[in-house]
């Protein structure tokens, strides 16, 4: 009968010995990639996204590291974030006339498809330049500041809504052969990586091509993008969804979005955007 016990101990010991051998290999691994990103960084030193001036050497890996780290002092002086008073729907800034009202004028007279949306910064000056840089420039080191400040407004999203799944906005399949890459997956897989949200990059996609949405009116952005969306596999998508993207600027895209996901039977959805334009 001592033997049962003895058993079960000498179970329980390997087990633990696995799990200790587990956080071993996880601590030879950060530490290597922490050393293989300070060699990096004597060739290639951190920048300050705004002003591509060197940064002081970053005290833990990138993706480890605040917002605040990541860009200069005096940039971060000159950030244009959003604040208050916003619409409470949208998250646009309201007019001056409207600092009382709960939602900007377009906002409280059309519906939408979606519970709330926020965005972080103003798409204006140095930002502006920055986030056409990472878009068309390749300048994907960028997206490590910009998933940072987001961080902080999924992580009250996930606490305050319960948001569950982070799903990008995926772009068209003709940029990101262009680009190389489609910088809303990649920006919402270090927020997922941040903020502890689970993403979803492979249920919601692109069916077509669409005409770029600049210069075009509200009704043409939303005749171009009629159609251009849909959802596979939605039983991996748990509600609530957090539709996330770099910039905002008619809201046509997201709205698009938002009615593929409701085809597919999804209901509460928020959003979340890097810049508001």
């Amino acid at each position: 009968m001592k033997k049962e016990p003895e058993r079960k101990a000498g179970k329980d010991r390997k087990a633990s010995e696995r799990e200790a051998g587990k956080d071993r290999r996880k601590e030879h691994y950060a530490e290597g990639s922490f050393l293989a990103e300070k060699l990096a960084d004597l060739f290639y030193p951190p920048r300050c996204p705004l002003c591509a001036g060197v940064l002081p050497p970053l005290p833990r890996l990138r993706r480890e590291c605040s917002w605040q780290e990541l860009v200069c002092d005096s940039c971060a002086k000159e950030l244009p974030w959003i604040r208050e008073p916003v619409c409470k729907k949208c998250g646009r800034p309201l007019e001056d006339d409207r600092e009382e009202e709960e939602y900007c004028a377009q906002c409280a007279r059309t519906e939408r498809p979606y519970v709330e949306g926020r965005g972080v910064f103003s798409y204006r000056g140095a930002l502006r330049r920055s986030v056409l840089q990472m878009k068309y420039y390749n300048r994907r080191e960028w997206l490590t500041f910009f998933a940072a400040a987001m961080t902080p407004h999924a992580v009250d999203a996930a606490v305050r809504r319960g948001v569950r799944t982070i799903v990008p906005v995926p772009c068209s399949r003709k940029k990101k052969r262009q680009r190389g890459y489609d910088q809303s997956v990649l920006l919402a897989k270090q927020l997922s990586d941040r903020s502890g949200i689970r993403m979803c990059a492979d249920s919601l996609i692109r069916t077509r091509d669409t005409r770029a949405l600049s210069g075009l009116g509200m009704r043409e952005r939303r005749e171009n993008l009629e159609g251009a969306f849909t959802v596979l596999h939605a039983e991996r998508l748990e509600e609530p969804v957090l539709l996330t993207d770099d910039i905002f600027t008619t809201g046509s895209t997201l709205e698009e979005c938002c009615a593929a996901l409701g085809r597919a039977g999804i209901r509460e959805i928020y959003f979340l955007v890097l810049c508001i334009a």
